[in-house]
């Protein structure tokens, strides 16, 4: 769905890119490659136009908003709970010699788009904040560099990625740390066939020379 199909419908669309009727969850928006980069899922905001020649513009930290350019029914996502778990999502198209070669962020318990490869831990010892911060660490990007020679971080090539053996205690500080890097990332409930969305207590740092 796009936004006008929507408003023919009389659903609202909030800041948060959800789409609402009253109270009720009734579309989530898709998040596609333009709306990540470090710590930040909301980095773009769709204008208009379509595929290569489609229009976004960059947000400030101070003014972030999710802006997406298509939605999902959230009755056509129930089949599939996996959508609504915790997950890091990151940048697909990149190169070596970009600024950034690895752009990751945690990302809303929404649908990802083919350019926005989702990681989740098989493990309760790493957590989503871990394995952004060390996704978009200098030193795993560096690695990074030399292994990416196209203009895709296809996933052979990411789970060869060095990832660091970190104490309970570093880990701590890292979390606590990423938590305040990343735009607000809301976490989901399902009861009774319908989507619950609750903003984390964490608050975002939005000066850049904090940041």
């Amino acid at each position: 769905y796009q936004e006008e199909e929507l408003a023919e419908e009389g659903i609202e669309i909030e800041d948060d890119g959800v789409a609402y009727d009253g109270n009720s969850v009734i579309a989530l928006p898709v998040i596609e490659g333009r709306h990540i980069d470090a710590f930040d899922h909301q980095a773009q905001a769709y204008i208009s136009g379509h595929g290569r020649t489609a229009e976004w513009d960059e947000l400030d930290w101070n003014y972030k908003r999710l802006s997406p350019q298509y939605w999902i029914k959230t009755e056509d996502l129930l089949d599939d709970i996996d959508i609504f778990e915790s997950k890091v999502g990151f940048m697909d198209v990149t190169a070596s010699t970009n600024k950034r070669t690895m752009r990751a962020s945690a990302v809303p318990p929404y649908p990802c788009g083919n350019s926005v490869p989702v990681l989740r831990s098989l493990s309760d010892q790493v957590d989503d904040m871990v394995m952004a911060a060390v996704l978009n660490s200098y030193s795993l990007d560096f690695a990074a560099r030399f292994k990416v020679q196209g203009l895709h971080a296809n996933w052979y090539l990411v789970k060869s990625f060095p990832f660091p053996d970190l104490s309970d205690e570093k880990k701590g500080k890292i979390t606590e740390i990423a938590e305040k890097l990343h735009s607000t990332v809301p976490q989901a409930t399902i009861t009774e066939d319908e989507v619950e969305l609750a903003d984390p207590e964490s608050e975002t740092i939005r000066d850049e020379a904090e940041r």
